[in-house]
Order: C-alpha cells, then sequence, then structure tokens
C-alpha cells in the first residue's frame, strides 16, 4: 500500500483493499493455492496437487525408470532437468580442476 497523506485517503485504501480481499476466487485457485491434492499415489503416502507431477513420481519412484543418461559418466536421472544440472556441475568441476596451478610452480626452463 503506498504512503497516504491523509486520514481520509488512507481510509478509502483500506476499503478498497477490504473489497478486493472478498472477492471471489476463480475456480482454479482453491485447488493451486490452498493446498488441495487430488491425485493420491495407491503405493506409497504421497499425494500431489497436479496430475502430471503424480505421474512423474509413479514413473521415476515406483516403476524406476531413469530414461536420460549422461554421455559422460553414463549416470541416468528421472527427469531432464537433473541431467542438466549434473552435467552443469560436472563440467564446472573439471574446470576447476584443469585451472588449478600446482604449488610450487614448476622451475623455469633456461
Amino acid at each position: 500500500m503506498r504512503y497516504a497523506a491523509t486520514r481520509r485517503e488512507r481510509e478509502e485504501e483500506t476499503s478498497l483493499l477490504a473489497a478486493r480481499l472478498m472477492m471471489p476466487k476463480p475456480q482454479w485457485y482453491s485447488m493451486y493455492n490452498t493446498g488441495y491434492k487430488n491425485y493420491p499415489c495407491d503405493k506409497c503416502e504421497r499425494k500431489f496437487g497436479r496430475k502430471s507431477h503424480f505421474l512423474l513420481h509413479h514413473r521415476t519412484v515406483h516403476e524406476n525408470r531413469k530414461d536420460f543418461a549422461c554421455d559422460k559418466c553414463q549416470r541416468k536421472f528421472g527427469q531432464k532437468v537433473n541431467l542438466l544440472v549434473h552435467q552443469k556441475i560436472t563440467v564446472t568441476r573439471q574446470l576447476d580442476a584443469s585451472q588449478q596451478r600446482t604449488w610450487p610452480p614448476p622451475p623455469i626452463a633456461t
């Protein structure tokens, strides 16, 4: 809320804010913003608010499907995003290792 200079302006802003909070929410609002979870897993006790999240859980956890493999180390992942994070971390580690200096420095050849 912005700074209101007079008492009347503050009262008007407060009443407008209260009216806005009393307005009905869209139908989808309650499903995603109130913790409503309509997709329970039948094999464990987890519940999901979105069908896609439930299907991803079922495929990776209960079917043990890992369709994304790293081309460098052959490690497998259930989600592409996890593979991309792994690759980013691995590349960063390799760059850090290749850029490290040894101490003491090698002697200068004359």
